[in-house]
């Protein structure tokens, strides 16, 4: 198996060499046959960069799915690439999105970090689905308080609608929520 994995390495090397002194065809031959050998994430990664460098998008497109289907702990450089493509975010979403929460959850940040606030509501029905309470309530909140900010009422409504139904929080249609204070506040402007 490291055997396996020293090969993919070398391979996606060389493949990249080949590439950069004006050889793509070989480079993607050794490419694919890197993500033969190990299925993980950075063989997927890698056809993703050498598509896009090759603007053959359908193959980008593709191999950036495959990637997203292995997300690591940072997507932020793949989302980055799809950026740079289309900043159509939901073109993205449609395009390499999974129901995996992890990838759905760093999604939503790159979102954010974009200032797509919409975008980042629109997903959020999703990761109220697939996701954990325990694990995403603190970014669904922190994102309804960013609609606040950016006075997007709509999108704002739509994340907390989803916190509500999901039974992730616990609210009332009371204006304002919880005016007696029966139940500890939330960390939330709503």
């Amino acid at each position: 198996l490291r055997l396996d994995a020293y090969n993919a390495q070398s391979d996606t090397e060389l493949g990249l060499l080949y590439e950069a002194t004006g050889y793509p065809a070989r480079a993607e031959k050794l490419l694919l046959h890197a993500f033969e050998i190990d299925h993980s994430y950075t063989p997927r990664w890698s056809l993703a960069n050498f598509y896009l460098r090759q603007w053959n998008l359908p193959a980008f497109w593709q191999w950036s799915r495959r990637a997203a289907e292995m997300p690591p702990d940072d997507m932020g450089a793949l989302f980055a690439l799809c950026w740079r493509v289309t900043p159509d975010p939901k073109a993205i979403a449609n395009a390499i999105l999974t129901d995996n929460p992890s990838t759905v959850r760093q999604f939503i940040v790159f979102m954010l970090t974009k200032n797509q606030v919409d975008a980042a509501a629109d997903e959020a029905p999703r990761l109220s689905r697939i996701g954990g309470a325990g694990a995403d309530r603190p970014l669904l909140l922190a994102l309804v308080n960013q609609a606040i900010l950016a006075d997007d009422a709509a999108a704002a409504t739509e994340v907390w609608h989803a916190l509500v139904e999901n039974r992730w929080i616990v609210a009332d249609d009371s204006v304002p929520n919880n005016r007696d204070f029966s139940r500890d506040p939330l960390p939330s402007g709503f």
